[in-house]
């Protein structure tokens, strides 16, 4: 079996990978992207990431694959944060932790009509190396840790920070609301601020509650904490977003088990405040992300609902 493309680029060893509906996987290494046909061994060969952005190892940034929506499931792809320089070439040395990260975000639609339109451009309200994005519930994106400034990987750049690549770890997260107008869907209005640095080895993950779990931050190579800054990190988070703290609909009952392609009935109580006839389900594969990789995260909205009103 001949690689794809994309597995092949310098800085492409920790590319993001998605399965999609089709049966088909999308690749994103460096700054370059390809939907790669398993079966066919073909590659459909995608625009390069604008503005010269790169986003794998060393210079990080992190991918998702958006809800995908009836009634085509069409899928669309978020890719954010990373360096706009190309280390390629570069000894290490020359590299330093205070050189900046991007605030850049590229969305592209894989449809053809998509494809042919190429990656649309927006910005995080900061720079960002090493970001992990992850699906909220309601359907918006949180992006979460990294740092303004830096790369990856340990102790190698010309003025390691103890023993970090990067400096400016970013405390604050975001969410992005992929249905609002462009140039309004970051925000990050009723978010805390962290407290702790997460750069290097960090990782979140959404919980069946809602809410996220955030942990880890290690760039060292072992465990260390005595490193004049940027320790081993073993302290653990919980992050809630705003929507947390409303009422929020409650499931009455459930199947414990729910055939392929087969409709089920949920029974649930809404709060008088939420709109009915905005109801969606949306159901998500809880994983993790790790080294700005996401795991497995997937977060489908389902067809329907149709809506029954009880008593």
């Amino acid at each position: 079996m001949r690689l794809p493309r994309a597995a092949q680029l310098a800085y492409g060893e920790l590319l993001s990978i998605f399965a999609l509906p089709d049966g088909k996987v999308f690749m994103v290494a460096n700054n370059q992207s390809i939907i790669y046909d398993i079966e066919e061994q073909t590659e459909t060969i995608l625009p390069e990431i604008p503005n010269n952005v790169r986003v794998t190892n060393p210079v990080d940034g992190s991918a998702i694959l958006l809800p995908l929506s009836p009634p085509d499931y069409a899928p669309e792809v978020l890719v954010c944060g990373g360096s706009a320089l190309d280390p390629d070439g570069i000894p290490s040395t020359a590299l330093n932790s205070q050189m900046p990260a991007t605030a850049q975000c590229s969305r592209i639609a894989l449809t053809p009509a998509g494809i042919a339109k190429g990656w649309t451009v927006e910005h995080m309200l900061g720079g960002r190396v090493m970001p992990e994005l992850v699906h909220v519930p309601n359907g918006q994106v949180l992006l979460i840790n990294g740092a303004r400034t830096g790369f990856a990987a340990v102790a190698s750049v010309s003025d390691p920070v103890g023993n970090s690549n990067a400096d400016h770890a970013v405390l604050v997260p975001e969410l992005y609301s992929p249905s609002l107008p462009l140039g309004q869907r970051f925000s990050n209005e009723g978010m805390p601020n962290a407290g702790i640095a997460r750069v290097y080895h960090s990782s979140v993950t959404l919980t069946p509650q809602g809410n996220f779990l955030v942990a880890g931050s290690n760039p060292n190579n072992e465990f260390n904490t005595t490193v004049s800054a940027f320790r081993s990190e073993l302290r653990v988070q919980t992050l809630d977003p705003p929507f947390m703290f409303v009422e929020r609909p409650r499931i009455l009952d459930m199947p414990a088990k729910i055939g392929f392609g087969t409709r089920v009935t949920v029974p649930i109580a809404l709060p008088a405040a939420l709109s009915r006839p905005g109801l969606k389900v949306q159901g998500a594969s809880i994983r993790f992300v790790l080294f700005a990789r996401a795991r497995a995260v997937l977060m489908l909205v389902l067809r329907g609902p149709s809506v029954a009103h009880g008593p």
